[in-house]
């Protein structure tokens, strides 16, 4: 236990300082710790009483990777909440040594509180996005005005033949009055899910099984092309949301039919690689301009002809990917085709 002296000199340093033993046991909080976290009897009890199971679960297995002499220290953030405090933490988590046989006896938990840090972020982070999306906003009236001036135009021409009783030329024109009508619907829908700050969870799934679940959902759309799954990476896969991630899928697998007009093969891969999992999408279509590999996921790009896509469909899914802590890149296949990977955390209850 350390002197008087050094407690009083502890409850004066910027950071929040709990000791604990091997079981657990919370054995001192310096003054910050107290104010912050309002420690509990043990160590997992104080961070259960504070944040979600799930961050709960990984700070108990830093602790125990720490106490079992895995790791000198761990540094892990957390959202910490309690009656009297709403705190982001960043916590360092450290083994306390017996001095004469160097047997680990317990632990130690520096916590700096980095909410002003996390809120500057978030600001900045925001006001990036809100920039982002005028731009975006610009483009969407733009690309919202061709069809509406020919829904416009439609619309007249069907008024004018309805005076002479063409009927079936004036529901010609009201039927292509629609389709504009439709597409402009796709561009705003797409616009508003690009633009939603955070995303809406629906359930968890395996990673194996959301795939499927796309593969299914595009049966319709594959024509002649033959879309194969291929998972090379450990069982089980971990969770993710499965309502994000099923329209990434289904955006990359439309994306590969319509680039192999009803033939070919679409192979979908997953991979562990170090502490992520990469899902490719490899088609034999027509690839992309290699100098355009980072221009197709920017909103509105697209090389499909008019009134086939808004091009918003692959900023959306970076965006979602984003979100989930992982990224999206696009390479051409050396044989023809393009290869679009996702890589993700391979950790549970990502995102």
């Amino acid at each position: 236990m350390p002197s008087v002296l050094t407690l009083a000199f502890w409850d004066h340093l910027p950071v929040g300082i709990l000791l604990f033993r091997n079981d657990f046991t919370i054995i001192y909080a310096n003054q910050n710790a107290n104010d912050w976290m309002s420690p509990a009897m043990s160590i997992g009890e104080t961070i259960a009483q504070g944040t979600s199971e799930t961050d709960t679960s990984h700070q108990l297995e830093a602790i125990k990777t720490i106490l079992d002499g895995k790791e000198m220290k761990m540094v892990l953030p957390l959202h910490f909440i309690t009656k009297t405090s709403n705190r982001f933490l960043r916590l360092t988590w450290m083994a306390i040594h017996e001095p004469d046989t160097n047997r680990i006896v317990g632990g130690a938990a520096i916590a700096e509180d980095i909410s002003s840090e996390t809120s500057l972020r978030s600001q900045v982070a925001q006001s990036q996005r809100l920039a982002s999306i005028g731009k975006i906003a610009a483009k969407v009236a733009h690309e919202l005005n061709n069809p509406l001036d020919g829904i416009l135009r439609y619309i007249n021409l069907a008024i004018r033949i309805l005076d002479l009783g063409q009927i079936d030329k004036a529901k010609e024109y009201l039927l292509r009055s629609r389709s504009g009508l439709m597409r402009m619907v796709q561009i705003i829908g797409e616009m508003l899910e690009l633009s939603r700050d955070h995303m809406v969870t629906i359930e968890r799934s395996p990673l194996d099984r959301i795939l499927q679940e796309a593969i299914a959902a595009m049966e319709t759309r594959k024509g002649k092309v033959r879309i194969e799954l291929s998972c090379l990476a450990p069982q089980p896969l971990p969770l993710y949301r499965s309502d994000n991630l099923f329209q990434v899928f289904c955006n990359l697998i439309k994306n590969a039919l319509d680039a192999m007009i009803d033939e070919g093969q679409l192979l979908i891969t997953i991979r562990q690689i170090e502490q992520s999992l990469d899902i490719a999408f490899r088609d034999t279509g027509t690839g992309f301009p290699p100098e355009h590999a980072e221009t197709i996921f920017q909103p509105f790009y697209t090389t499909k002809g008019f009134g086939r896509g808004t091009g918003l469909g692959l900023a959306i899914c970076r965006d979602i990917v984003g979100k989930l802590r992982g990224q999206i890149t696009a390479t051409n296949n050396p044989e023809g085709g393009s290869t679009f990977t996702v890589r993700l955390p391979a950790k549970e209850d990502v995102g």
